[in-house]
């Protein structure tokens, strides 16, 4: 609007039901991106220059939006990114300083909001950003790297126990080279 930066804005449709939710980041941008809804909430990542880029949740009014939770606490930012929705739950990569980006899974709650697994245990990313989450019958799909094994396809039920990788096909540390396309009911990598 000129005055606060690049902030969340509502509308209904119309001139006098379009305002500012909530200015977040009162010295600048809030660079909110990543927006996903779950449950009547969005989702998304915004800096409010005192936490960092970190995740955010809003019910669309003032008092409802707030920092979820502070994943790489402090100024620090642990950059969420590529939110997707399975099982009732938001899932996303972030980086708690400690792990490096691995996959997390909120329920909408600051104590339901957790570290999935972490897949790369050499404090080394497992996934990179802009990856493919392929949700197919009760499991979804996606790429990432053990350490151990390169880049392969893995799945997930959601649960810790459940993320594990699906084939190691090019055996060893080399990196598989494949794309999943989504097509309805059945998946292609």
């Amino acid at each position: 609007d000129g005055v606060n930066g690049i902030e969340l804005w509502t509308s209904d449709g119309t001139e006098t039901g379009t305002f500012l939710i909530k200015n977040i980041n009162n010295t600048g941008d809030s660079s909110i991106s990543k927006m996903k809804v779950l449950n009547g909430n969005i989702f998304f990542s915004a800096n409010d220059n005192v936490n960092g880029q970190e995740l955010w949740i809003s019910d669309g009014t003032t008092n409802g939006t707030t920092l979820l939770k502070d994943i790489n606490s402090g100024s620090n930012s642990s950059y969420p990114a590529d939110f997707f929705v399975f099982n009732d739950n938001m899932y996303f990569l972030s980086d708690d300083g400690i792990n490096g980006f691995e996959l997390w899974k909120s329920d909408g709650t600051n104590s339901g909001t957790t570290l999935l697994k972490n897949i790369n245990s050499n404090s080394n990313s497992s996934i990179n950003f802009g990856n493919n989450f392929i949700v197919l019958n009760d499991n979804f799909y996606f790429f990432a790297d053990s350490g151990i094994s390169g880049y392969e396809l893995w799945k997930s039920d959601g649960t810790t126990v459940g993320t594990q990788l699906l084939k190691d096909i090019y055996s060893g540390t080399n990196s598989s080279a494949f794309t999943m396309i989504g097509s309805g009911t059945s998946n292609y990598f």
